[in-house]
C-alpha cells in the first residue's frame, strides 16, 4: 500500500497521500457509532473532516514540520490531517476484520 502511496505522492506533488474506507468496516454498532463520531466531529468544527479516514498515509517533511508546528501533546490525527491544510490526496483501502476477540470496549474508549 505504501508503494502505491509513494507513487501517487511523486507523480502528483502533493503534500499527503492517506487511506480512507469506502465502506466502512465492522459491525453494525461499530458503524453506526464511527459514523455518528465522524457527523459529531464535523457538526463541531468550521474545518471538515473527511470520513472514515484511515491511519495509513505517507507525507511530505514541510507537512510534518508544520504538523509539530501545532504542539498538539494528545493527538487527534485525524483532525490535524484537515488543520493543517496543504494538498492532500485520499485513496481507497480495504480494511479486514481482525480475527479473535477484541481487547477495546466502549468503556476504554470514553476514559
Amino acid at each position: 500500500m505504501l508503494v502505491e502511496f509513494h507513487r501517487k505522492l511523486s507523480e502528483s506533488c502533493c503534500d499527503v497521500v492517506f487511506g480512507y474506507q469506502e465502506v466502512r468496516k465492522g459491525r453494525l454498532f461499530e458503524q453506526i457509532g464511527g459514523g455518528l463520531f465522524w457527523k459529531g466531529i464535523n457538526f463541531l468544527s468550521d474545518v471538515k473532516i473527511l470520513e472514515n479516514i484511515a491511519t495509513e498515509r505517507i507525507m511530505t517533511c514541510r507537512y510534518v514540520e508544520a504538523l509539530l508546528q501545532m504542539g498538539d501533546r494528545n493527538l487527534f490525527l485525524g483532525g490535524m490531517m484537515s488543520w493543517a491544510g496543504f494538498y492532500q490526496i485520499g485513496l481507497p483501502v480495504l480494511k479486514k476484520q481482525r480475527c479473535g476477540q477484541s481487547t477495546y470496549t466502549l468503556m476504554r474508549g470514553i476514559g
